[in-house]
């Protein structure tokens, strides 16, 4: 058998693996009305669709827009994500240097930011004195991770934290790849970018971790951001102003903090289990004994 995820859909893969009878799931699917499939045009794109064995998809929207096209091999099952962010939050991690840079002072963990979002984070930077910040960039290119270092002063990079002293420094810029997951456990606060690009960033790899999240304002096609929005526990902005007024606020009120954070938590935790959902929905339907 063969799983697909979320936006995977591969036209010749899909032809060649029905016609060698092998089944094929998509799990964590996700569908709007603006989809090629949906549209006059889509009747082609469709057929895509009918070569799953089943359709496990996010939300019962899905599920009824998928169903008003005849397309009734579909279970609401949720996102496989909010599993994932689970295990590597309880994934043993230490990182002594950077638990020193930190001394149990409020920390912002800035992740996978772009230079729109950098821009509106120096501002912050520069009026919140007292914080401290991990920043890691999505772009890891020389000169721009060196701008950063001129853009956030008394600042040091995550790969020269264990050679150098931590007195005075204010920021880590990570310049490694495969660690924010983990980094944004020592955060009091997220913030996630892509929001003033393209789309936001995994938002679930920092609520998992108990925190409010920040993000620009292109969130509305990721249905996790409106519904964190919607209890409290994220909070979009459109400029630096906004961004360091949030942030202020919830330092400056301690009762919004500890509840947006448990908001937060809850969100995911509430969440998790659509794995094991699918899989043993998926091995009771074959009788496969291999998971």
């Amino acid at each position: 058998m063969v799983f697909f995820i979320k936006y995977e859909f591969w036209f010749h893969y899909l032809r060649r693996l029905k016609k060698g009878g092998i089944p094929v799931y998509l799990a964590s699917g996700i569908f709007r009305e603006g989809q090629l499939f949906f549209r006059w045009y889509g009747r082609w794109y469709r057929r895509f669709l009918d070569m799953f064995a089943h359709i496990f998809v996010q939300q019962e929207d899905s599920r009824k827009l998928l169903e008003k096209f005849r397309i009734n091999h579909v279970t609401v099952a949720g996102d496989t994500r909010f599993d994932r962010v689970k295990k590597v939050s309880e994934t043993g991690f230490s990182h002594p240097a950077l638990e020193q840079f930190i001394e149990g002072k409020t920390v912002v963990v800035a992740g996978s930011t772009w230079e729109p979002d950098e821009l509106i984070l120096e501002c912050a930077y520069r009026e919140l004195p007292s914080l401290k910040w991990i920043i890691a960039p999505h772009e890891l290119s020389g000169p721009h991770i060196q701008n950063l270092k001129i853009r956030f002063p008394e600042s040091i990079f995550f790969s020269e934290l264990e050679d150098q002293s931590v007195s005075g420094i204010r920021a880590v810029i990570v310049n490694t790849i495969g660690q924010l997951s983990y980094l944004y456990r020592y955060g009091s606060i997220a913030y996630v970018g892509g929001g003033f690009g393209r789309g936001i960033h995994n938002i679930l790899e920092a609520a998992v971790y108990g925190m409010p999240v920040i993000f620009g304002p292109n969130h509305r096609k990721f249905c996790e951001a409106n519904e964190l929005i919607s209890l409290g526990g994220a909070f979009p902005v459109l400029n630096e102003r906004e961004l360091l007024s949030t942030i202020r606020q919830q330092l400056e009120m301690n009762s919004l903090l500890k509840t947006s954070s448990q908001v937060a938590s809850n969100y995911v935790m509430e969440r998790v289990g659509a794995s094991v959902f699918i899989v043993e929905r998926v091995c009771k339907k074959s009788g496969s004994q291999m998971f």
